[in-house]
């Protein structure tokens, strides 16, 4: 029992100390953690610092470190925790070498087949992931049964209270798109007519970004801090909402998800596959009618990725306007909007 004491008292000290080192590096890019790279040895380490005032734009039901730990040894491609400080002050992640699909494969790149296929294998396997060990870990707060309502209502009280943060400091934006004051009472009342499947852990924020790629071409699944415990189709239409495949790409991997999953999640699929897209599309109009005009006024982005942006937009105004009658837009308006708002 000492000898462990002992080991546990260097452990601690030794990956602190690298903590400190780690933050001499360049940071990384990342929205909800400060993110540092450091090699030791030969090997290469990812420090991650949660960030406090960081905005809360979606739920989550898990830590990060806890999701990683019970997907350790489970055949899923995801980074090896290495070291959880107790206090959640930083975590430390096997550092994944490769390339995001953001930077080799953005919006308007062919999609490799082998690249969908493995996707759609990491959606077979969250299927059959044993998940009697997932509970204990659930944040309070997070529901960790249920049926498909009452895993949509969780989701959905989410994001009407992002809207009400931001409705008074953007009435006059929301109220020209024809929003209406309960922009997500459409949902509401169509998620009754959902489909109830076995809940599963989930990454629900799989974009692009999301995805590494590594120098044998194999698929990495990172930055699960916005894990939850709910219906996979919900994790399948965020990913191909945000992910923005071509129509034949998008098509060929929503089929072979299909093909190997269990019976118990394909009855009703392309319905409630739509409807959870439609959602993602209200979501995004909701936080991208802020965003986009500060970041079009900080002149962060490229006149092509501006141009990719407003297409964006539009596509999502434009999917939503049938369901709750609000505008519909084209990219060049939409930019003139942006540049107005902004």
């Amino acid at each position: 029992m000492l000898l462990k004491k002992v080991s546990n008292f260097l452990q601690k000290n030794k990956w602190r100390a690298l903590a400190e080192k780690a933050k001499d590096k360049k940071k990384l890019s990342g929205f909800y953690n400060e993110n540092y790279k450091l090699s030791v040895d030969g090997e290469n380490y990812l420090f991650r610092f949660p960030m406090k005032s960081a905005l809360m734009m979606d739920p989550r039901s898990f830590k990060e470190q806890d999701i990683l730990s019970l997907l350790d040894g489970k055949d899923i491609a995801v980074p090896r925790i290495l070291y959880a400080e107790a206090d959640g002050s930083f975590y430390v992640e096997e550092f994944i070498d490769g390339f995001t699909m953001e930077n080799r494969l953005p919006p308007g790149a062919k999609m490799p087949k082998p690249y969908l296929e493995q996707l759609a294998h990491f959606y077979h396997k969250l299927a059959v992931l044993k998940t009697n060990d997932v509970r204990p870990y659930i944040d309070a707060g997070a529901p960790a049964q249920g049926n498909a309502r009452d895993f949509f209502s969780y989701i959905v009280s989410f994001s009407e209270d992002v809207f009400k943060r931001n409705s008074k400091k953007h009435a006059e934006q929301y109220e020209f798109l024809g929003l209406g004051t309960e922009p997500y009472a459409y949902f509401k009342q169509a998620s009754k007519t959902l489909t109830d499947r076995p809940w599963r852990l989930i990454h629900a924020d799989l974009h692009r970004g999301n995805i590494m790629v590594d120098h044998h071409k194999k698929l990495w699944f990172i930055d699960w801090e916005l894990g939850l415990y709910g219906d996979l189709l919900l994790c399948i239409a965020a990913h191909i909402h945000r992910t923005r495949y071509y129509e034949r790409e998008r098509k060929m991997l929503i089929e072979d998800i299909k093909q190997g999953l269990p019976e118990a999640f394909l009855k009703n699929f392309d319905k409630d596959l739509e409807f959870y897209l439609n959602f993602e599309a209200m979501k995004s109009v909701i936080t991208d009618t802020y965003r986009f005009p500060e970041i079009f006024k900080e002149e962060r982005f490229s006149a092509k990725k501006e141009a990719e942006l407003c297409m964006y937009y539009s596509d999502n105004l434009n999917k939503i306007a049938p369901l709750i009658g609000c505008k519909t837009t084209t990219p060049d308006e939409a930019l003139r909007w942006f540049q107005e708002w902004g």
